[in-house]
């Protein structure tokens, strides 16, 4: 990263501890500022990090943040449920088994997974906003796996024999959505 000493620390904004291993395994140098902030509803998850990106730095002003979102597609649901997927498996909803059972009951297992990055930095300017993708195909399952977290027990990515949640650390980073995301993150840092 260019001017990492003269920059401020990149604060990630989560509550989520699997997110945060995930994101301090490819970026040993961010910090977690778990504050509850409001969240949009939006089927745009960059609407979703922008909002929350706002509010943070009118909190804690000339801080570098940064949000992700991460979103389950379901091609059986016409995209659902995005970056809605929180409230598809939350206690009380379809849950895992539902979700599974939906896209097995449409016959399609067909899914997408994508997460956003937001990083928000000053400028001399103002504020600068970027955001980077990383999306990965792949197909719901019937819940398997004990690790990882959310909706990994039922998303097997393309070229894998396993979910997420019957991987390895190192083996849902090669595969995942998040990796890619954080790989376009680095070389724009590279590339200034």
């Amino acid at each position: 990263m260019k001017n990492a000493k003269a920059a401020p620390q990149l604060l990630f904004l989560t509550g989520n501890a699997g997110k945060l291993r995930e994101i301090q395994a490819a970026l040993p140098e961010v910090r977690a500022w778990d504050v509850d902030l409001p969240e949009i509803q939006s089927v745009d998850p960059r609407r979703v990090i922008e909002a929350k990106l706002l509010e943070a730095t009118r909190l804690l002003p000339g801080q570098r943040l940064m949000v992700e979102d991460t979103s389950l597609s379901l091609d059986a649901l016409g995209g659902l449920p995005g970056p809605l997927i929180k409230w598809f498996i939350a206690d009380g909803s379809l849950g895992l088994e539902g979700l599974a059972d939906v896209a097995a009951a449409r016959g399609n297992l067909q899914a997408r997974a994508t997460t956003w990055i937001g990083l928000l930095e000053p400028s001399a300017t103002g504020l600068s906003l970027r955001f980077f993708e990383g999306t990965v195909r792949g197909r719901i399952v019937r819940p398997v796996g004990q690790s990882g977290f959310g909706w990994d027990p039922i998303f097997q990515p393309e070229g894998a024999d396993k979910t997420f949640a019957q991987m390895t650390p190192e083996e849902k980073t090669r595969f995942s959505m998040r990796s890619l995301a954080l790989d376009a993150l680095r070389k724009a840092w590279e590339h200034g």
